[in-house]
């Protein structure tokens, strides 16, 4: 499935499938079509691992999590996952 990453200055959506997938400035997500004034594509081999948590999807996120030990509680929303890894990371440090 094609890459795409995000070149506008805003959360943007695109289509996998019947499911639209948001995706936040400089996020790379995988979709079947994009806006080219909001997306570019990307080719997987260059572009490699996510630079950051805020650039993984809510699945990676949810992966990386259960990798590391690190209980979610109830998060379900990109951000708070986010910061329950951050907190979790700071605690362990």
């Amino acid at each position: 499935m094609p890459l795409g990453k995000n070149i506008s200055t805003g959360p943007r959506g695109a289509w996998q499938g019947a499911t639209l997938v948001m995706a936040e400035p400089g996020q790379v997500i995988e979709a079947d079509a994009f806006e080219p004034e909001w997306f570019e594509e990307v080719d997987g081999a260059e572009e490699g691992e996510p630079e950051g948590l805020g650039d993984m999807t809510v699945a990676e996120l949810k992966a990386l999590a259960d990798g590391e030990g690190i209980d979610l509680g109830d998060a379900t929303k990109k951000a708070d996952i986010i910061s329950a890894i951050d907190l979790a990371r700071e605690a362990a440090e």
